[in-house]
């Protein structure tokens, strides 16, 4: 059984960084579409209102009720503080069910990579996915109670080249990364 988890660390007077111990951030929940496994969370900063509240800290991640990993979903959390407390949005979740152009008893959705639009409520999710590879939902997700999905692509591999200059045929497991200076979006891929 998979969980999230985090460690404080501190950098000492010696350049030298001392953890705490390792506390749990969100764990499965019995019964429901995440009850074996949650794991590979990403989290940004924003703006969120959910339930009259307003949260400064999303995190996306991997759930899933098997113990093969077959049928993953992609869900979301939302909390005041990196440390916590998140909560489950399970009026959403999952957000990208197992079944998005799957077929039953294939891997799903999951290693999600959430990436921050205007540091408020505008958001790309960014998913793995078994059919297409890897997909990018862009969402406001500024009321929580009643997102809006704004439109759904997959990323194609045309044109995209290896740091060798060899051409990709297929985009997956794929984490983002952007730099608002240089405008640039950075994509790391396994080929």
């Amino acid at each position: 059984v998979d969980h999230i988890g985090y460690r404080k660390g501190v950098l000492n007077d010696d350049d030298l960084w001392e953890f705490e111990e390792e506390v749990i951030a969100l764990a499965p929940t019995p019964g429901t579409w995440d009850s074996r496994h949650v794991c590979d969370p990403t989290v940004i900063k924003g703006e969120f209102s959910y339930d009259g509240e307003v949260y400064s800290y999303m995190m996306s991640y991997l759930g899933c009720t098997t113990d093969d990993y077959s049928n993953n979903e992609t869900g979301l959390a939302l909390a005041k503080n990196p440390e916590g407390p998140w909560i489950k949005m399970d009026h959403l979740n999952p957000i990208v069910p197992w079944d998005r152009d799957n077929q039953s008893g294939m891997w799903g959705t999951g290693m999600p990579t959430l990436l921050s639009i205007d540091q408020k409520g505008e958001v790309l999710l960014f998913y793995s996915n078994s059919i297409f590879g890897v997909s990018v939902d862009h969402y406001d997700f500024s009321n929580m109670d009643e997102p809006v999905l704004n439109f759904t692509r997959n990323i194609e591999s045309t044109g995209l080249t290896n740091p060798n200059g060899t051409r990709l045929t297929y985009v997956g497991l794929a984490d983002f990364g952007y730099d608002p200076i240089k405008k640039r979006l950075y994509m790391s891929s396994y080929t």
